[in-house]
C-alpha cells in the first residue's frame, strides 16, 4: 500500500486573496483594481505572486476577461466559497 500525502497550500496573504477574490467576481483585473484600491498593474503583479507562490495557473486571460481555470483544485474558484470560509 501507498500512502501519497499532499502538499499543503502555503500561507497566503489577505491582500492577495482579497485580490483574487476581487477578479473571481468581477471577471476583469481592471475593475477588480477599484474594488481594491489599486492600480490594475498592482493587481496584475499580485496574482503573479500569486501564482508563483501557488505553482500553478490561476485565471485564464484573453483580450477583455478573465475566468477562474479551477487550479489547484483544493483552491476555491468560488469567490463566495473563499470569502466563507
Amino acid at each position: 500500500m501507498t500512502v501519497t500525502f499532499r502538499q499543503p497550500l502555503p500561507l497566503l496573504d489577505n491582500d492577495i486573496l482579497r485580490t483574487f477574490v476581487a477578479i473571481a467576481e468581477t471577471g476583469n483585473f481592471s475593475t477588480a483594481a477599484e474594488v481594491v484600491f489599486r492600480t490594475p498593474s498592482a493587481v496584475s503583479m499580485q496574482i503573479k505572486k500569486l501564482e508563483e507562490q501557488l505553482k500553478t495557473t490561476l485565471f485564464l486571460r484573453d483580450a477583455r476577461s478573465v475566468t477562474c481555470s479551477g487550479r489547484p483544485r483544493p483552491f476555491p474558484c468560488r469567490s463566495r466559497s473563499l470569502r466563507n470560509s
